[in-house]
């Protein structure tokens, strides 16, 4: 009974998030949730949860095979919303909102193919404006690709007995560098 209790709070309190953490995109539509899992802080990747807090994450697969989570706290407040490219959630696509642990805006912004891209706002726990950044959407290596850095970087290392092998590295550098 208590198990069919807790689903029935799931789908009543996580189907709208769902719905929103489509970000307009029209993903909303035929959604189907297909799992929903106890998780630590690092779930929600940009913030780590100060207090230890239980979070929940919903995760619901889009008609166009998009996959839509929300995070939400043990007492509900939601702590997440966006969208990912694929089912181990490792590829960040979309517009993503992230919150305090009081429920108001933390951050907002877009990942295009797991980088982040355009402006993102940032806000206070008390709900004030911080500085925004603005990010090119383009990769760490592929920058300093074009600028020749990597290449400099792995002859220098060479040349001292050291290797440089990570390449895949998913950041975005502001462009206020």
């Amino acid at each position: 009974m208590k198990a069919a209790i807790t689903l029935l709070f799931i789908l009543a309190f996580h189907t709208p998030q769902i719905a929103l953490a489509s970000g307009g995109r029209g993903d909303a539509s035929n959604v189907r949730i297909i799992r929903v899992e106890q998780v630590s802080g690092d779930a929600l990747a940009h913030e780590v949860s100060v207090n230890e807090e239980r979070l929940i994450r919903v995760v619901a697969l889009a008609a166009n095979g998009r996959y839509l989570v929300v995070v939400r706290s043990n007492i509900g407040v939601t702590r997440m919303k966006g969208a990912y490219l694929d089912s181990l959630l490792a590829v960040p696509d979309g517009t993503f909102s992230y919150y305090h642990p009081n429920g108001r805006i933390e951050s907002t912004g877009s990942y295009v193919k797991g980088v982040k891209s355009g402006t993102w706002e940032r806000y206070d726990m008390n709900g004030h404006a911080l500085a925004t950044r603005t990010y090119s959407g383009e990769q760490l290596d592929d920058l300093l690709a074009t600028e020749g850095v990597i290449e400099k970087a792995g002859q220098a290392g060479q040349q001292r007995g050291v290797r440089v092998t990570q390449r895949d590295r998913r950041w975005s550098v502001p462009m206020d560098l």
